[in-house]
């Protein structure tokens, strides 16, 4: 261990950057100035070399000493930069083997001499000398980094804002390359937080309407200058005019985006949020490690057994999969307004289905499918039955409806044995459960030759004229076929 003064805090710090050859990692509440423009330099020049730091960002302040310009010249190398709410830490790690821990802020005041800058202290520990203490900062600033800071990089898009709520958050957003349906990430300690982007506002942060308070704000305009405008008596003209004028001055627009909570990742599962997290959280684009992750795996977490290919997740070039066992096993609805793409969807769907030698039913009574499948399925493993117009009745109570329809209700209502008889005919041969019919043997019309009554011929012409004598008789052929 080497103790520093202020006399060679800086030096010790230059000589160790210049000798570096695999990384260095900061951590500085404040960095600014030319002698920090001077270490980067240094790493300028070398090739494969990585640098993160981590600044502090608790309050605007920080990021007025902490200037645009640092974050420029970190860019310069293609530094990663974190941020931490509570870092005071001060510490220089030059390929996880030379260590600088003091007071000093990566500051000019901080890293000058006794004479002109501040009295700082510090220690520098190498890796010949004390391996464990520098194994120890080294997991330190790790430790920092990912559990007490934000990575600021391209995939930073906003924080969140109030209310946070488990099912839904609004965030600012500080990146304009996003879409709605996108899929954003919050990273919590201990999980990730996955979510999909459904609404995207934009203010102008110069034009009266706060939308989060209220006129109070100091970000928006005063109430004062709405008034001027707004007020009666005005030329409707000169109001437009004003308007646009104001829009122009002030001129700069802010995004709010909302985004549908879809769960929690932890240890590659995605469960419910059960509670809110907090305000100010980061939100990042979702990673493709992240989207991969669960693509095909069930929200409990196992693989998918068949996992089926069905598109990709908008504005990504990620496969996404839905598990044929567990579609067959259970239920899957597919809805949309017209035109929405359900029908196209399906078809898709199907496909891949047969390709996994599942066996597909398909009633399609639009003949809007087999022209579609026969282009992705091979003939052979398609079975095209065509049947003609055909009336089949799945509840008995069907069945009396159509009956009370045509205009014949005398012969199933009421409490006449002919009713009653009737009745108990229509529920003896029409059920539910298609092997359990007495539509398997019998047509519509052999079922109403049973009924008593003067009125069951005159129902038979009736049905006929309505629906054809052949669309009535072929139900048996039908129910053989499926």
């Amino acid at each position: 261990m080497e103790v520093l003064t202020s006399n060679n805090i800086y030096q010790k710090i230059e000589s160790i950057v210049s000798s570096s050859e695999k990384s260095v990692k900061i951590a500085s509440a404040w960095i600014k100035g030319s002698k920090f423009e001077r270490l980067v330099d240094l790493i300028k020049e070398k090739e494969n070399l990585t640098l993160e730091v981590i600044l502090r960002a608790s309050e605007f302040r920080d990021l007025l000493i902490t200037d645009e310009k640092t974050f420029k010249k970190i860019k310069e190398v293609n530094g990663k930069i974190y941020l931490s709410n509570r870092l005071h830490a001060k510490f220089v790690i030059v390929d996880d083997s030379k260590v600088v821990v003091g007071s000093a802020n990566l500051t000019d005041s901080g890293l000058s001499d006794i004479a002109s800058g501040n009295i700082e202290a510090g220690v520098y520990y190498s890796e010949q000398d004390d391996k464990e203490k520098v194994e120890e900062i080294v997991k330190y600033f790790e430790n920092i980094k990912r559990n007490f800071s934000n990575e600021f990089g391209e995939n930073l898009i906003g924080f969140t804002l109030n209310p946070v709520k488990p099912e839904s958050f609004e965030f600012i957003v500080v990146k304009d390359d996003i879409n709605l349906q996108s899929y954003v990430e919050v990273k919590l300690p201990e999980e990730k937080v996955l979510a999909r982007i459904v609404s995207i506002y934009s203010y102008d942060i110069g034009f009266f309407a706060n939308p989060f308070t209220s006129y109070e704000s100091k970000v928006f305009a005063p109430f004062e200058d709405f008034k001027k405008i707004f007020s009666d008596g005005k030329d409707n003209e000169w109001k437009k005019a004003a308007a646009y004028a104001y829009i122009n001055e002030n001129g700069n627009t802010v995004k709010i985006a909302v985004a549908d909570v879809v769960g929690t990742i932890k240890d590659g599962k995605l469960d419910t949020v059960k509670k809110p997290f907090n305000v100010g959280q980061a939100v990042y684009k979702a990673s493709e490690e992240t989207l991969k992750t669960l693509m095909k795996k069930n929200f409990s977490g196992r693989e998918m057994i068949y996992p089926v290919k069905v598109g990709k997740l908008q504005d990504t070039n990620i496969e996404a999969f839905l598990d044929a066992k567990e579609v067959v096993n259970k239920h899957m609805l597919v809805v949309g307004t017209t035109g929405s793409g359900k029908s196209y969807f399906v078809k898709r769907f199907i496909c891949k289905l047969v390709k996994s030698e599942i066996q597909v039913f398909i009633f399609d009574p639009h003949g809007e499918y087999y022209e579609d499948l026969k282009n992705c399925i091979e003939d052979e493993k398609i079975e095209h039955i065509y049947f003609e117009d055909t009336l089949l009745p799945v509840y008995a109570e069907e069945f009396e409806d159509l009956i009370k329809q045509a205009g014949y209700g005398n012969l199933i209502s009421g409490n006449s044995n002919n009713a009653k008889e009737n009745k108990n005919k229509i529920f003896k041969y029409i059920k539910p459960s298609l092997k359990l019919t007495g539509l398997r043997e019998r047509d519509i019309l052999s079922i109403v030759e049973k009924f008593q009554g003067n009125l069951k011929d005159e129902l038979k012409k009736s049905l006929i004229e309505i629906f054809g004598e052949n669309t009535l008789k072929n139900q048996k052929e039908v129910i053989e076929k499926i």
